[in-house]
């Protein structure tokens, strides 16, 4: 319990979820809301340290972009089991572990 007092789970962190994750979308919002983190309305494209996306298998094809920038994708339970122990744990609740989708791009164009 210190831990949820001294500092909420998700502050700084943006997080998106897919359409067929469970809890639904809007329950998931007001959990993430709760812990303090920033609810994201459109599925990230662009790299950034504090953006997590939450999806579930059957949204796989929907996290390509997200996947392709280096945005980590993780399962619900991130968020679920996350907020009980009160601890943010990525690796532990990845989905899509390809090497090629787990880290940002940085491909410079040549002039």
């Amino acid at each position: 319990m210190k831990k949820a007092l001294n500092k909420r789970l998700f502050d700084e962190l943006k997080i998106y979820v897919t359409p067929n994750v469970k809890p639904d979308k809007m329950q998931m919002k007001d959990i993430i809301k709760c812990a303090g983190g920033q609810f994201a309305s459109r599925m990230p494209a662009k790299y950034d340290e504090k953006v997590v996306v939450v999806a579930c298998e059957e949204d796989e094809t929907k996290c390509s972009s997200a996947l392709k920038a280096g945005i980590p994708v993780v399962k619900a339970e991130f968020i679920l089991t996350g907020v009980l122990r009160q601890e943010v744990d990525i690796e532990q609740y990845r989905l899509f572990t390809s090497t090629s989708h787990n880290k940002p791009t940085t491909s410079k164009k040549r002039k």
